[in-house]
């Protein structure tokens, strides 16, 4: 699992957190506290990772929000 700040960087080719901001839609006081805090939500994970053109749910997986065991589990059909 990469520190957020880490994959951020990755992902984004080290763009500000404005740019991120901007390119994502999200908030740039948010960016920025989530960022500081190690901390951004699945939501804006999933959002950063599509403007930047990645797969969501790898990010997910890298950042720790989802374990790889969750995508490996079989499925249950809903009735």
């Amino acid at each position: 699992m990469m520190k957020h700040s880490e994959w951020l960087t990755a992902t984004t080719h080290n763009d500000s957190l404005r740019a991120v901001g901007r390119n994502a839609d999200i908030p740039f006081r948010t960016i920025t506290g989530q960022t500081e805090r190690e901390a951004i939500s699945a939501e804006n994970i999933i959002k950063i990772a599509v403007a930047y053109g990645h797969n969501p749910v790898t990010a997910l997986v890298d950042t720790g929000s989802v374990s790889y065991t969750h995508l490996t589990l079989p499925t249950t059909p809903y009735v």
